[in-house]
């Protein structure tokens, strides 16, 4: 696996699966003040979904953005039975591909997963906060979760 640096992102957000605002403000407030200083006002409901633009000027690096969806999607992260389903979209300009991250179980142990729309596997390891590309290309995973 390679290192992945994503620095040059734009129309990135979290795309949160809930129209309740509230629910989302407790949560990210819990989960990320250490990180980001949440505003209410820049949520946008669309549809089914709650969306918060990502703009890293308010962020230090990409890496904190997926250590805040780490800990969104990590059902024992603290508040037991108080999760949202949570992804992260956007597009990167360096590779000129939309992305798509999302928390999932492997192996029985919480990760946070990207992919590429060509398919290419990321994979945010959480104990050293670097962000990797792991050479698997799955280009079925990309079609699934973007229509999430």
């Amino acid at each position: 696996m390679n290192k992945h640096n994503m620095e040059n992102i734009k129309d990135s957000y979290f795309v949160f699966k809930t129209l309740a605002q509230t629910n989302i403000q407790e949560l990210f407030q819990y989960h990320s003040r250490k990180y980001y200083t949440f505003d209410i006002t820049k949520l946008h409901k669309h549809e089914n979904n709650t969306y918060l633009p990502i703009d890293l000027k308010d962020w230090t690096s990409f890496e904190d953005v997926l250590k805040v969806l780490y800990r969104l999607t990590n059902p024992s992260s603290g508040r037991p039975g108080f999760s949202i389903t949570t992804m992260i979209k956007g597009y990167d300009l360096s590779q000129q591909q939309h992305f798509v991250f999302i928390g999932q179980f492997i192996n029985g142990k919480h990760t946070v997963l990207g992919y590429y729309e060509d398919g290419v596997e990321m994979y945010y390891d959480k104990r050293n906060e670097v962000l990797y590309l792991s050479g698997d290309v799955k280009p079925e995973a990309y079609q699934k979760i973007g229509r999430m």
